[in-house]
């Protein structure tokens, strides 16, 4: 078996709204042709979701009727390349 991860922008779709169009992190373009020729494939193809929540326009949020949370301390370290010196 190979699980090819190929990031968030494969055939990526970004929705704002009711609207939605193609694109990639940061004004990058999206793996459109990468991911149109890996469907070609006999390969079976599927997507983890990755739950990321919709953004919220911070001018439409109160934030004085909210209680902050703060982060885990100490920080978890999330890759082996990392330290909790970072």
């Amino acid at each position: 078996s190979v699980v090819l991860t190929t990031g968030t922008f494969l055939g990526g779709l970004i929705h704002i709204g009711l609207q939605n169009y193609s694109g990639g992190r940061a004004g990058d373009p999206p793996s459109i042709a990468l991911a149109k020729r890996l469907r070609e494939l006999p390969l079976r193809v599927g997507r983890l979701k990755t739950g990321t929540p919709p953004r919220i326009d911070g001018r439409s949020v109160d934030f004085s009727q909210m209680t902050e949370q703060p982060g885990d301390t100490p920080l978890p370290v999330m890759s082996f390349l990392g330290s909790r010196e970072q």
